[in-house]
């Protein structure tokens, strides 16, 4: 599976590298295997680039994303070009599943290579990790519950509160007498900060 808006070209790009460059070889690794493209508006035209491969399946617009990455048995995000937070990674190791990314795509995340996500960065060896997944069953629950145990550790809810109480741990306490910090005056006299 492959989550994404389909009116955004990085997207698009990955799919398409996905299918031309990754799929052939994933196919005589992992016969029966289909890629699935879940995300907002693929264009007929786009759409049409893969008219005749029963394999490649565009969902468009789902109600819940949640429900599309359940039924995957690996998440894929090979993506070459673009920037953001990577929420299609999170979003899929929330739900325990294994994911086979591009250094791009997981830029920005603290999933370790090899025990939490596999990162492959040419076509190769991409299909390999995919395959080698798909043949696995022990090893995509093993992967998918490492990638769960990142996000509850680094990216839940109770982990931001933790951040945010650091950080805000470490900042000073700040003075209204006159040794007020020279950096603050202009803040100071639009009103009164409290900590």
């Amino acid at each position: 599976l492959y989550t994404g808006g389909m009116d955004w070209y990085p997207n698009r790009d990955a799919v398409k590298y996905f299918v031309d460059q990754v799929f052939p070889t994933l196919r005589q690794q992992a016969p029966g295997a289909r890629f699935v493209v879940a995300g907002r508006n693929p264009s007929d035209e786009f759409r049409r680039e893969f008219a005749g491969m029963a394999d490649v399946v565009f969902t468009g617009t789902v109600p819940d994303m949640r429900a599309e990455i359940a039924k995957a048995q690996v998440c894929v995000v090979p993506l070459r070009i673009g920037s953001g937070t990577r929420l299609k990674i999170l979003e899929a190791a929330a739900i325990s599943k294994p994911i086979v990314s591009t250094s791009l795509g997981a830029e920005g995340l603290e999933f370790r290579n090899g025990s939490e996500i596999l990162i492959a960065d040419d076509a190769q060896s991409f299909a390999h990790a995919t395959a080698a997944l798909l043949r696995d069953p022990a090893r995509r629950a093993q992967f998918g519950a490492a990638a769960r145990r990142r996000v509850q550790e680094r990216y839940s809810l109770a982990a931001l509160a933790a951040a945010l109480r650091t950080a805000f741990g470490q900042v000073p306490a700040l003075s209204t007498g006159p040794s007020y910090p020279a950096e603050f005056v202009n803040v100071r006299k639009c009103g009164t900060i409290t900590r």
